[in-house]
């Protein structure tokens, strides 16, 4: 399993300062350079061990909360490997299911 952002999100980085996702109705900030840095890894080719081992070994931790942090936001998914996310996943991703 790799990790992607939803799609029904658009997430842009905001240089090194955080994320910002964005759904249909809502927008959600992320500070901190974790966050921006997590926008770069996460690409839909790598699952959560592969992107924590792309991180000092100093920043492991806090990758790991922010991962977290995004899971329960809804801002990520797992997806399997080769999975590409159509446009109508982004509706279903927008309703949990």
């Amino acid at each position: 399993m790799v990790l992607s952002f939803a799609p029904h999100v658009e997430v842009l980085a905001v240089e090194e300062r955080g994320l910002v996702a964005l759904g249909e109705q809502w927008c959600d900030v992320y500070s901190g350079s974790m966050f921006a840095k997590l926008a770069r890894l996460i690409d839909g080719s790598r699952g959560e061990p592969e992107i924590l081992d792309a991180c000092e070994n100093r920043e492991r931790e806090a990758a790991a909360a922010a991962i977290s942090e995004l899971r329960r936001s809804g801002v990520l998914a797992e997806v399997r490997d080769g999975d590409v996310a159509e446009d109508t996943a982004a509706w279903w991703s927008s309703q949990f299911v």
